[in-house]
């Protein structure tokens, strides 16, 4: 996976990285509404499989500087336990009992990569990763024809303490081996939990620059 995957969806990254008049998205704007919806994305509260929302968030940037750790063609998962199912570049993701989905749209930044994502020094780093989320607009999630939830907004924010990393020499990116950092910053919501059967994940993002707003469709199956 490329160190560009910066947000949700593969589709949005790409659009992101040529374009960079929105048309707005439809967006669920009650916080009572969504959290009374049922199968509705929600801000992560506490931690999922051992880890806090900010601590995933950021965590889903490693596979970018250290190289994937899921399985080619499976949804990469993440957690103390693998039992966080991170919804990126693949479509169709199988769950266990007990597993959860979470979508975590964002960019980061670092002293290893190339412009314009290379910063030095974690308030750099921050600044870098917001400027880039700044052409994000909107991201809503409907699940199974459910009510849109604008995940874009404050109570889903994310902005986690700059990461140290070492990076082997086999690090798909080709980036120079040895001690790096980074630091993210963006969104996370949490799906969960997720019922038995298959549920149709619909995204839709809109991008500065982009007179069209952009579409992908997940599956979960448990």
């Amino acid at each position: 996976m490329s160190h560009k995957r910066r947000s949700l969806l593969a589709v949005v990254t790409a659009a992101l990285l040529l374009a960079l008049t929105a048309v707005p998205a439809a967006a669920a704007n009650s916080q009572a509404a969504e959290r009374s919806a049922s199968g509705a994305f929600q801000p992560i509260v506490g931690e999922l499989d051992g880890r806090t929302g900010a601590d995933l968030f950021a965590d889903s940037f490693l596979p970018d500087y250290l190289g994937p750790t899921n399985v080619p063609g499976e949804c990469p998962r993440l957690g103390l336990h693998n039992r966080v199912v991170w919804l990126s570049t693949v479509h169709t993701c199988h769950l266990q009992p007990g597993d959860v989905a979470v979508a975590l749209p964002g960019a980061a930044c670092s002293d290893v990569e190339p412009p314009p994502f290379y910063a030095v020094g974690e308030t750099a780093q921050r600044a870098c990763a917001r400027e880039y989320n700044a052409s994000i607009l909107s991201i809503t999630i409907a699940v199974d024809g459910g009510a849109p939830v604008e995940i874009i907004r404050p109570v889903f924010a994310m902005s986690p303490p700059q990461r140290s990393i070492v990076i082997p020499a086999d690090n798909p990116a080709g980036y120079p081996a040895g001690p790096a950092t980074f630091t993210a910053d963006g969104w996370a919501a949490v799906l969960d939990p997720v019922t038995p059967g298959a549920h149709s994940v619909r995204v839709v993002g809109t991008l500065a620059g982009l007179k069209k707003p952009v579409h992908e469709t997940f599956k979960l199956v448990l």
